[in-house]
């Protein structure tokens, strides 16, 4: 319930590292709401309820920026520019720009993005 919490805080932060783990819980939370929404969508067909459907693209916006934001905190871990994340835009390069991220350790160190990241697992879960 704590990891809720610190995804909650850390929701709309562009500035600031993220590790892998946090990065790989992050996705996989992201992906399953993603997977559920398009669930929803098949099974009621695109509904002609206009209210939802203004709710279903509010919902799909906030998405989209939160997965814009962990991946421009990963790249910082990585100490990469986030216009890094333009890869993410590109046909096949995709996938490996994914397993990049989600593979390489980030720097040892203070970078120019700042200090090294907490794990949500270390600092607030114990």
């Amino acid at each position: 319930m704590k990891f809720f919490t610190y995804l909650q805080q850390d929701f709309l932060t562009f500035s600031g590292r993220v590790n892998r783990i946090h990065y790989l819980y992050v996705n996989i939370i992201f992906y399953l709401f993603v997977i559920s929404l398009h669930r929803f969508l098949v099974f009621y067909s695109f509904p002609e309820n206009k209210i939802m459907l203004i709710f279903i693209l509010l919902f799909t916006l906030a998405l989209f920026i939160t997965n814009i934001s962990i991946k421009i905190r990963r790249l910082a871990d990585l100490n990469k520019s986030p216009y890094y994340l333009l890869l993410n835009f590109i046909p096949f390069i995709h996938f490996f720009f994914e397993i990049y991220l989600l593979t390489f350790k980030g720097t040892s160190d203070t970078n120019k993005y700042g200090a090294i990241p907490n794990s949500f697992y270390k600092s607030n879960l114990n």
